[in-house]
C-alpha cells in the first residue's frame, strides 16, 4: 500500500528503509537528512517501489546534509518541485547513490548540489526539464558520475544539463558507462547566473548524444560586466555526438559547439569574460552535425587541444577561431580533424556566418578577433575554403608531421591594422605539408614565414602544393633561423619548397 507520513528530519544516525511505494509530504517545506552541524550520519535506503515527492513550496523539499545519504538499489525515485526555479532536493554535502535496476525521474528543475552523486549498475537518470550540477555550499564540490551500465536518458529537446553555475562552483560530470546516454536539449559547462562559475565534463566511454541546443562552454545569462564563467570538456574515449538545431534566443543564431561562448555580452559591453577549454585525446570521437564550431566568440577566450582521436565537424556552417573580438586557439598535435564548413582564423565577416539578429547584446559588430590554428603530427582535412585573418589577427602554423589538405587558402585581411600569417615550422629532418586542390592567395599585408631553426638535414622539402599560387612576392616569405644558417625558399606557380643553400636566396618564377 502507499504509505504517507509527514515529518521534518532523519537525524542522529537514523535510517529510513523503503521497500514499497512511499509518498513524502512536508508542510514546512523542508525535510532534512542529517543537519547543518554536519555531525550526524543519516540515511534513506530504498530497495523497491516508488518514492514520490511533489514539492509545492518556493524552497527545496529535501535537504541532504553532509553525512546524510540516500541509497536506491531498486525501484523509482519520482521527484518534482514547483515553481520551476525550485529543485526537489538541496544537496548540502550529502551523497546520492543509484544502483541496480533503479531510476531517478526528475521533473521540472533538478539540482545535484554539493556532494557526490553516483549512478551505477543499470540505473538511469531521466529528466524532463533542466538538470543542474552545481556547488551551493562553499568548499564542497559537486560531482556526478555515470559508471558501469548506468545512463542519462533525456530525449526531450527541452532537457538541459548544466554543469556549474554559481560563484566559486566546483562542478564535475564524469561519463564512464558502457551504455549510451542521450541529453536531448543541451550540455552547458560554466554557465553564469551573475557570478563567476566553473563546470567540467569528462567523457571516457560509450556514445553520448547532445541534442537541439548544442554544447557551450563558458557562457553568461545575466549580462553583468564582471562575470567570468569557465567551462571545460575533456573527451578521453567514447563518443560525443552534438546534433544541434537553430538556437540563440529566437534570433536565428546557430550553435553547435562553442568553446568560450561570449556571444551574449554585458549591456555596457565592458569587462565580461567567458572562458572555454576543450581537449580530445586517446581514442575519443567528437562529431558536430549541425551548427557552427567556434573557439572563442564575443568577449571570450577559447582553447581547443587535440592529441589523438577524431574530430568531425560534419556541419556546413562555419568554423571560427577568434570571432567577434574574441581570442581563440586551436592546437592539434595528434589524431585527425575533418572540417566540412569554411574555416576562419581571426574572424569572419558577420554576413558570412549563418546568423541574423538585431539584438544589441550580440556582438556582430565586434572586429579584431585573434585566432591561432596549429597542426603538427596530425591530419587535418579542410573540405571548404580557409581564411587566415579575414576580420582580425590570424595565424596558421604548420609543424613537423602535419598533413593538411584543403580547397583554397586565403592569407588575407579586410580589417585595418590586423595581421594574417601562414607559418611553417620545420623539424630536424621533416616538415609538415599543405596540399590544396584550389589556390593559395596571399594579400598585400599577408605574411608567409618559414622557421628553419630546428632543421638540420640537406634534403629539399615541399611545404605547400596548390593548383595555383597568387600574390606571393619574394618579400612575403620570411626566413627565420636561430643558427644564422643559409636556406633557400623556392616559390613556383604551384609550390613552396625549402632547402639548404650556401647563401640566402629567394627565387620566384
Amino acid at each position: 500500500a502507499n504509505r504517507s507520513v509527514e515529518f521534518v528530519r532523519i537525524a542522529g544516525g537514523s535510517t529510513l528503509n523503503l521497500s514499497g511505494d512511499f509518498t513524502l509530504t512536508n508542510a514546512a517545506g523542508r525535510f532534512s537528512i542529517g543537519d547543518d552541524s554536519y555531525a550526524v550520519t543519516s540515511k534513506i535506503i530504498q530497495t523497491g517501489g516508488t518514492f514520490s515527492l511533489r514539492q509545492n513550496q518556493s524552497h527545496n523539499g529535501i535537504w541532504l546534509w553532509r553525512g546524510g545519504r540516500i541509497e536506491v538499489s531498486g525501484g523509482v525515485v519520482d521527484w518534482t518541485a514547483s515553481p520551476a526555479t525550485s529543485s526537489p532536493i538541496n544537496m548540502r554535502g550529502g551523497d546520492l547513490e543509484f544502483s541496480g535496476d533503479s531510476e531517478l525521474l526528475a521533473g521540472g528543475f533538478f539540482g545535484f548540489g554539493s556532494g557526490y552523486t553516483l549512478f551505477r549498475g543499470s540505473s538511469t537518470l531521466r529528466t524532463t526539464s533542466r538538470a543542474q550540477i552545481n556547488t551551493n555550499v562553499d568548499n564542497i564540490p559537486a560531482l556526478v558520475e555515470i559508471i558501469e551500465n548506468a545512463s542519462i536518458q533525456a530525449h526531450d529537446n527541452n532537457t538541459w544539463l548544466i554543469v556549474g553555475t554559481s560563484r566559486r562552483s566546483q562542478a564535475t560530470l564524469v561519463m564512464r558507462s558502457a551504455v549510451n546516454s542521450n541529453i536531448g536539449g543541451a550540455l552547458h559547462c560554466g554557465r553564469s547566473d551573475g557570478t563567476s562559475s566553473c563546470g567540467r565534463c569528462e567523457i571516457q566511454s560509450a556514445y553520448n548524444k547532445v541534442g537541439s541546443y548544442g554544447l557551450q562552454l563558458g557562457l553568461g545569462d545575466s549580462l553583468t560586466a564582471t562575470e567570468s564563467p569557465t567551462g571545460t570538456v575533456d573527451v578521453v574515449g567514447g563518443v560525443l555526438d552534438v546534433d544541434a538545431q537553430a538556437w540563440a534566443w529566437g534570433k536565428g543564431n546557430l550553435y553547435g559547439i562553442v568553446i568560450g561562448s561570449g556571444i551574449r555580452r554585458a549591456t555596457n559591453r565592458t569587462t565580461a569574460r567567458y572562458n572555454g577549454f576543450f581537449t580530445l585525446f586517446g581514442d575519443g570521437v567528437v562529431t558536430n552535425r549541425y551548427g557552427w564550431f567556434a573557439v572563442g566568440a564575443g568577449p571570450a577566450y577559447g582553447e581547443y587541444r587535440q592529441t589523438g582521436g577524431l574530430f568531425n565537424h560534419a556541419a556546413a556552417q562555419a568554423v571560427c577561431v577568434g570571432q567577434f573580438g574574441a581570442e581563440g586557439h586551436v592546437d592539434i598535435s595528434g589524431g585527425t580533424m575533418m572540417l566540412n564548413g569554411p574555416l576562419y582564423i581571426g574572424g569572419a565577416k558577420a554576413s558570412e556566418i549563418d546568423r541574423a539578429t538585431t539584438d544589441p547584446k550580440v556582438p556582430l559588430d565586434e572586429h579584431g578577433g585573434t585566432g591561432t590554428f596549429s597542426v603538427s603530427n596530425a591530419t587535418v582535412a579542410l573540405l571548404k575554403d580557409a581564411f587566415i585573418g579575414l576580420d582580425g589577427n590570424g595565424v596558421m602554423t604548420i609543424g613537423p608531421g602535419a598533413n593538411v589538405t584543403g580547397a583554397s587558402l586565403y592569407v588575407t585581411n579586410d580589417w585595418a591594422g590586423a595581421t594574417s600569417t601562414l607559418r611553417f615550422v620545420l623539424g630536424a629532418e621533416t616538415a609538415g605539408k599543405v596540399s590544396l586542390s584550389g589556390k593559395l592567395q596571399v594579400c598585400d599585408v599577408g605574411r608567409v614565414i618559414v622557421d628553419t631553426s630546428a632543421f638540420s638535414a640537406n634534403t629539399r622539402l615541399t611545404l605547400l602544393e596548390a593548383a595555383d599560387i597568387e600574390g606571393l612576392q619574394p618579400e612575403d616569405v620570411q626566413l627565420v633561423d636561430a643558427g644564422g644558417r643559409s636556406f633557400k625558399v623556392t616559390v613556383t606557380d604551384t609550390a613552396i619548397k625549402v632547402s639548404r643553400a650556401s647563401g640566402l636566396a629567394i627565387i620566384v618564377r
